[in-house]
């Protein structure tokens, strides 16, 4: 039975959400997951949602084992604490980019990151594939994206170098890049796990009230609070 995604105001549930589906992803094309592997990315994902703040502001500390201890991951290890340092990295030069293939290549940078402290947290992920690694990664890069083309008018209040018009072209470029890089059992996983964990009846949902909102004028009685919280 499909499930409810949660909406952008439960930010650690849907970053939850998105770390079962990466594993029920990987388990579908065949990667050698553990049966606590869903369990454990979905944590790790929660921990990233309530550090990525931190690591976004200037003026932030966290250093990469900081931030692996604060995933529940051991700080000794290599493999996660240079994941990490590569988000902490990139989140920072996203900010900081003028350029707008830099920022485009920084903000899939930090989506690729995330995906590798999700093998590092599982007790068998040193033992997948290489090519399953990458195509996830390029599943999580287009994931992304997808977010930046959606996100883009607000996101220009964030990134003020860049123009609305350009953030969604920028975001459409590398969506089409990483997409066609999935293989066909990549793209079918991902649509069957995108339909069990309810992202596309969600996704489809904003859209049509983030279409709506152009239209019906936001003091019209008839719009109720929880649907403009949808289009958000």
């Amino acid at each position: 039975m499909a499930e409810t995604f949660p909406t952008r105001a439960h930010k650690e549930d849907q970053y939850g959400a998105l770390g079962e589906m990466l594993a029920d992803v990987a388990a579908d094309i065949g990667a050698p997951t553990t049966d606590v592997t869903r369990e454990r990315w979905a944590a790790v994902m929660v921990g990233i949602a309530s550090v990525d703040d931190v690591i976004e502001a200037e003026d932030h500390t966290m250093t990469a084992p900081e931030m692996v201890e604060v995933l529940g991951m051991g700080p000794d290890d290599p493999y996660s604490v240079r994941a990490a340092q590569n988000l902490i990295d990139a989140t920072r030069y996203t900010f900081e980019a003028t350029d707008l293939d830099a920022h485009m290549g920084s903000r899939v940078e930090e989506a690729v990151a995330c995906l590798h402290l999700l093998v590092g947290a599982d007790p068998g992920g040193d033992v997948i594939d290489v090519r399953d690694v990458q195509q996830l990664a390029d599943l999580t890069a287009a994931g992304q994206m997808l977010d930046v083309v959606r996100d883009a008018r607000e996101d220009v209040e964030l990134f003020p170098q860049f123009s609305v018009r350009q953030l969604q072209l920028g975001g459409l470029k590398k969506l089409t890049q990483h997409a066609s890089r999935m293989d066909r059992d990549t793209w079918r996983a991902a649509i069957r796990a995108t339909h069990k964990s309810g992202l596309d009846r969600y996704l489809l949902r904003a859209s049509t009230h983030s279409l709506l909102a152009r239209v019906i004028p936001f003091n019209n009685p008839r719009v109720r609070e929880d649907e403009l919280e949808l289009m958000a």
